[in-house]
């Protein structure tokens, strides 16, 4: 018997963002609802240490993000 499984992610920053990624490739219907309606960042994330950048790895999307934004090595 095959399962739906549906999730409602609430919040889409770092961690939700995380959350919902990590959800979809384990097949699962996800939601992602954020309360500012322009997405908007607000300084979070100006210097990024190591383990978001392993994070980052994990989830997949760590090339992506390096292509967009400057890493000082």
């Amino acid at each position: 018997m095959t399962q739906n499984l549906k999730a409602l992610v609430i919040g889409g920053g770092f961690s939700g963002m995380a959350t919902a990624i990590e959800l979809r490739k384990q097949g699962v219907d996800v939601d992602l609802i954020e309360i500012d309606a322009g997405w908007r960042s607000y300084g979070a994330g100006i210097s990024l240490g190591g383990a978001t950048l392993r994070a980052f790895r994990q989830l997949g999307i760590l090339e992506a993000f390096c292509e967009r934004a400057t890493v000082l090595t």
